[in-house]
């Protein structure tokens, strides 16, 4: 009765120990998720924590898209996490300029203007939240931006362009124009960010 007991102990130990080891073609089946990318910040008193890489079926996504082009880039970063009842909530913000190529480690952002001679395209930083009804919705229940408050701060404290990782710390008041609703962004970090060109 013992030894059975001492063999099944034994036995759970070592695949325990062989699970918690599983490398993959060089792919961790149980990987740090916060090595996938996370956005993080506090809305208006409330924690909100978004982390990629959690599959089609979760309830929160982070998404980044980089727009280069010839005489701009576009970087839109947003984190949509599903709350109790369907409704989606999005937290974001996009950074653009003239060249990719200058952004850095320590490069800082408070302002959203258009380029100079140019009418689409923008530089610096902008940050946003949004409620829907549900990720699938087009109707949101506010969609406030950091455009109609003027107060944005966004510092970039890692970018790899080859590897397209960015990392950074960032605070803003988003307004939505239409019904009033403020939004108090603080504390926001992204780690580990990757983009897809698009």
């Amino acid at each position: 009765m013992i030894l059975s007991i001492l063999k099944r102990t034994f036995i759970l130990l070592v695949l325990f120990s062989l699970v918690s080891c599983i490398d993959i073609n060089g792919v961790n089946i149980f990987p740090n998720r916060k090595d996938d990318g996370v956005i993080s910040a506090i809305l208006n008193g409330d924690q909100f924590e978004v982390e990629s890489g959690k599959g089609i079926l979760a309830s929160e996504h982070v998404i980044a898209e980089m727009e280069n082009r010839a005489d701009s880039f576009l970087l839109t970063v947003y984190g949509i996490r599903v709350k109790d009842g369907g409704k989606a909530l999005a937290l974001g913000f996009k950074i653009g300029g003239k060249n990719l190529e200058e952004l850095s480690s320590g490069t800082e952002f408070n302002e959203w203007n258009l380029i100079e001679n140019s009418e689409v395209n923008f530089e610096g930083a902008m940050g946003a939240v949004e409620m829907r009804n549900s990720v699938k919705s087009k109707d949101h229940l506010f969609q406030a931006s950091s455009n109609h408050t003027g107060e944005m701060e966004l510092l970039i404290t890692d970018i790899d362009v080859h590897k397209k990782l960015i990392s950074g710390r960032f605070s803003f008041s988003a307004l939505d124009e239409e019904n009033g609703t403020l939004v108090e962004v603080e504390n926001g970090t992204f780690d580990n960010i990757k983009w897809e060109w698009i």
